[in-house]
């Protein structure tokens, strides 16, 4: 039996994520139509047809490989669980068009579409979202889930509730800002952040959520979170006004 290719998401970047897959096969010299062997997955959108594919429940998949063409983090990961839970694998989608360098790393439910330029010795984790035109620096590591919009340039890091330790040898060559969030009643990601940032030679900080555990599920901690993140960003990514003591 031939197995299936399960893209999960039949919305926009789910038939971003079809074209990317269509031009990797037709740079291979296969033909550029949607073989019978891909399905769309959505709950919202089951029975029904998108670019001539059927879209069926996720209840329905089995047997193959998916990707998960959802921009939302949350929901992806919720997605993906589903999916690794009926014993399906996951598997990375790059543009023939995007530029990679080398010794960059993607681990499988990757999506790097056209124009993207990920410079060298980039670590993607799985189910990293790299859009049109946007840029990733050297050295980046970009943690699971992550998502970069469509011609971002990524100039700044921060990690939530992350293991930044997991970049190994790696952190030491980070140079970009970086901002690790914990909340502080995940003591063991705690620590494990702070043995991380003292292996990085980047301008880093650590800012703790009190009486947030791990998913910053406590009422007001995920909007602690947003506003450490933004005024991070704010204050870092090219072309945005510095802030001034």
């Amino acid at each position: 039996m031939v197995a299936v290719t399960y893209i999960v998401g039949a919305g926009g970047f789910g038939r971003e994520t079809l074209d990317a897959l269509l031009a990797f096969e037709l740079s291979r010299g296969f033909a550029g139509e949607p073989p019978s062997t891909v399905r769309f997955v959505d709950e919202m959108s089951a029975g029904q047809t998108v670019r001539g594919l059927a879209v069926i429940s996720p209840r329905l998949a089995e047997d193959g490989r998916y990707v998960v063409a959802i921009a939302n983090p949350v929901v992806r990961r919720r997605l993906a669980g589903e999916m690794q839970s009926r014993g399906m694998c996951p598997f990375t989608v790059v543009h023939p068009r995007a530029i990679i360098g080398p010794e960059t790393t993607a681990e499988p439910g990757c999506v790097v579409l056209g124009g993207a330029h990920i410079s060298s010795s980039v670590t993607l984790a799985q189910h990293v979202q790299v859009n049109y035109n946007a840029t990733v620096g050297h050295d980046a590591v970009l943690e699971e889930f992550v998502t970069v919009l469509p011609g971002a340039n990524v100039a700044a890091v921060v990690s939530r509730g992350g293991r930044p330790d997991l970049a190994g040898s790696r952190l030491g060559l980070v140079d970009a800002p970086t901002l690790l969030i914990v909340g502080g009643h995940d003591q063991v990601v705690l620590d494990l952040n702070r043995e991380a940032q003292a292996r990085l030679h980047c301008e880093t900080r650590i800012s703790v959520v009190s009486g947030a555990t791990h998913l910053f599920e406590e009422p007001g901690a995920l909007e602690e979170v947003a506003r450490l993140a933004r005024d991070w960003f704010r204050e870092h990514l090219i072309g945005a006004p510095r802030a001034t003591a």
